[in-house]
């Protein structure tokens, strides 16, 4: 290795990920995944174990579950992203439906996933969710106004799709 490698290697700090998941197996497998990815990850098991975590690290990206044994995933959600609003999430949930996913993208969630997911569609999601962030993030220093405009017509198609997947 090189000195400039190193010091690249040195200065790097890898994607923060909290998990919420209430599954043990579901949340293990996710975390051995993305550490083998090279992801940072934090687990909680529920609603308030989440926000600890949350209110303990900065995480740039939350991956949640919807249906927690002690709260609503989305009312987790929601509040991540009013503290912080840059934060990406993906959710995972068993459960799924239209309105459930309609009402996540409205909040800004990045992915909706049912399971069961494969691997490649949740390190798909998760690298997108990752993407927009860093990309949003140069978009709003370049033109705030087209980035906004386009993230409006990007939701628009989503909820299109689910407004025809619903039909």
């Amino acid at each position: 290795m090189t000195l400039s490698q190193a010091n690249y290697a040195s200065d790097y700090t890898p994607p923060h990920i909290l998990v919420m998941e209430d599954e043990e197996s579901i949340a293990r497998g996710l975390e051995m995944v993305l550490q083998e990815e090279g992801y940072a990850v934090d687990l909680a098991f529920t609603g308030a174990g989440a926000l600890k975590s949350f209110e303990n690290s900065n995480f740039d990206l939350v991956i949640a579950d919807l249906r927690l044994p002690d709260s609503d995933g989305l009312e987790i959600i929601k509040i991540v992203k009013e503290r912080r609003p840059e934060t990406e999430v993906v959710v995972i949930t068993g459960y799924s439906s239209v309105t459930s996913a309609v009402d996540a993208m409205k909040i800004g969630v990045a992915d909706y996933l049912a399971k069961p997911f494969t691997e490649s569609e949740i390190k798909v999601a998760i690298g997108n969710a990752l993407n927009k962030d860093r990309s949003a993030t140069q978009q709003k220093a370049e033109s705030p106004d087209e980035t906004a405009a386009d993230n409006l017509i990007q939701k628009r198609e989503v909820l299109r799709v689910l407004d025809r997947t619903n039909r």
